[in-house]
């Protein structure tokens, strides 16, 4: 099965939010934004991209515990994150689980 996606940079550059397809019969979860794009719908997800030690960018969804890859390049991660996510929604939905934990912000001082 292909997914279409897109990315949605992080104004910051410390991030990047994936926007993912929702496959018929997922329960939608509270995510930090879903939507209906050309008849379809999709999930906007946050993913932190860090460079590693070994200097592969390592990509993770915070709201899918042990979503979790890496790329040799930005590009790379990211896409390889993309693929992940859906995996992990797939499995989610197939064990019964929420397909996403909840997230906040908070604000802090600094």
């Amino acid at each position: 099965m292909r997914y279409s996606v897109v990315l949605i940079p992080d104004p910051e550059d410390c991030g990047c939010i994936v926007t993912v397809p929702v496959l018929p019969g997922w329960l939608m979860s509270p995510v930090p934004s879903n939507e209906r794009k050309g008849g379809k719908n999709f999930m906007r997800l946050p993913v932190t991209l860090v460079k590693g030690e070994d200097g592969w960018i390592v990509a993770k969804c915070p709201v899918l515990p042990g979503c979790i890859t890496q790329g040799r390049t930005r590009e790379e991660a990211i896409a390889n994150i993309k693929e992940a996510i859906v995996g992990c929604i797939a499995v989610r939905k197939e064990m019964g689980w929420p397909l996403t934990e909840e997230m906040v912000e908070v604000e802090v001082a600094t």
